[in-house]
């Protein structure tokens, strides 16, 4: 019957509203859905995206479902996401880096959209759905976007000046590009709100725009808020990304001694984008300033990263990270204060040790992966430590590996001369020859607390290719 009833609509009424076709379509598809089917109505609808990403007509007919549920299928990889109101996005699967983790995008034909476009000076833009897998919602949670050959690069400018971010209401988002060429690109967006597993969240990534100058550093930097992160080293090269800007210098040779001319130290391939690798043989580290690693009496840090460890060439312990202190901390003479990811004979480990009296053992080591060696595989690896309920917990791969609580830490926040020695990649300069054989990404130094679930989403947030999925190209 309601059929019947659309064909003795006219043509020409139908073409002389886009909202009444929409409005049309809606309905059609309410009641046709409850025999499971969707069927296209109409005789010159817009254009949808089918699995492959290409334009297809409504009127040659369509599958997938309804009420915004989502499709993904195993065989092709592809990921369909279907709006309440009849708005069919898609992204190839075929895509997905499952090794670097973040966005996948999906090329394909446009979809020309005429409402809720943020700005009609960008000619194009893709619809991204993060999804994560924590159990609550997260605030302020930096997503990396990865593109890569299904995304239209000769569309952007040449380092992706036009790029920018807003949730679905328009409003814009902080973003910041670590990497971008003519065939793969890293951008982060800062998310308000990560919404708990079972929800979605879509955001808008526009560009297009020959006009458009970079976004200033104040967006950029907003990915990493001050009153959270200390310093992000993403390791495209030595520079933080955080508000402090606290860069690193490449030295090689022991210690402070070393030459600062950067020999041996390289920017290569790594878990997401680019990372450090650090070379025992020439010594190769980076140095960073003693205010790269001040507390601010914060009563809790948390410091995280990539690292993936490379046969040692000598019989030592090798620092790949290094935060360390001496003196009077706590009131005790002596005392000495170190957060570091080493390597050894039995692998990795860490060491967590807010105050240590002198000559008496670590608070807190920890061997990960049982003590065995595990070479040349990505570790990701994140440690908390909470002087008020004084707790010391350490995450391996997104799930916590290692507890202890009940430790005095003989203080209640960590001061700023805490780690007077500064921070170290490669290397600790209070032990001679402890220089390490790795590549390391993605460090990051926070004066908070991360929960499990955050430590969940963030580990998921670059491993996963379905956290984030970019969709089909719209125009408009």
């Amino acid at each position: 019957m309601f059929r019947s009833l659309l064909q003795t609509r006219s043509t020409s009424a139908i073409n002389s509203s886009y909202a009444r076709v929409t409005s049309w379509r809606a309905l059609s598809f309410a009641l046709l859905g409850l025999s499971g089917v969707l069927v296209a109505v109409g005789c010159s609808s817009p254009a949808v995206r089918n699995a492959e990403g290409k334009a297809t007509s409504a009127a040659s007919g369509g599958s997938g479902a309804g009420g915004g549920s989502q499709i993904n299928n195993s065989a092709g990889g592809a990921f369909v996401s279907t709006g309440a109101g009849g708005r069919m996005g898609t992204a190839s699967g075929g895509a997905s880096n499952a090794n670097s983790g973040g966005a996948t995008a999906a090329g394909g034909g446009g979809t020309v959209i005429n409402t809720g476009w943020w700005d009609p000076a960008w000619a194009r833009r893709r619809v991204i759905t993060v999804q994560g897998p924590q159990a609550e919602a997260l605030v302020n949670f930096p997503v990396p976007v990865k593109l890569g050959a299904d995304f239209d690069f000769a569309s952007a400018k040449s380092m992706g000046e036009d790029i920018r971010f807003t949730d679905a209401s328009g409003t814009p988002l902080d973003s910041e590009i670590e990497s971008w060429s003519a065939t793969e690109a890293v951008v982060w967006v800062r998310v308000p709100s990560l919404p708990p597993m079972g929800q979605s969240v879509e955001l808008r990534m526009y560009y297009g725009n020959p006009a458009a100058t970079a976004l200033p550093a104040s967006a950029t930097q907003g990915v990493w808020s001050a009153d959270s992160y200390i310093g992000v080293w993403h390791f495209a090269d030595g520079k933080d990304s955080g508000a402090g800007k606290y860069d690193g210098k490449a030295m090689t040779g022991a210690g402070d001694g070393g030459m600062e001319n950067g020999a041996g130290t390289e920017f290569v391939a790594a878990k997401v984008g680019k990372g450090l690798l650090l070379r025992q043989a020439v010594q190769s580290h980076f140095d960073l300033p003693q205010a790269a690693v001040k507390l601010g009496g914060a009563p809790a840090m948390s410091f995280s990263g990539w690292w993936q460890a490379h046969p040692s060439t000598v019989d030592s312990a090798g620092a790949i990270i290094a935060l360390a202190g001496n003196g009077a901390i706590g009131g005790v003479p002596g005392g000495h204060a170190a957060f570091e990811i080493d390597q050894e004979g039995e692998g990795l480990y860490v060491v967590a040790n807010p105050v240590w009296v002198k000559d008496m053992p670590f608070i807190h080591e920890f061997r990960l992966n049982n003590g065995k060696v595990v070479n040349d595989v990505w570790t990701h690896i994140v440690v908390v430590v909470d002087l008020v309920s004084s707790t010391t917990v350490v995450y391996q791969d997104g799930v916590q590996v290692e507890m202890q609580t009940g430790i005095d830490y003989m203080t209640m926040k960590f001061p700023d001369g805490l780690l007077a020695d500064g921070g170290y990649f490669g290397c600790d300069p209070t032990v001679n020859g402890a220089f390490a054989n790795a590549t390391m990404d993605e460090f990051r130094l926070q004066k908070v607390p991360r929960s499990a679930e955050w430590v969940k989403a963030e580990f998921a947030s670059m491993t996963s290719p379905t956290f984030a999925v970019v969709g089909g190209l719209e125009t408009h």
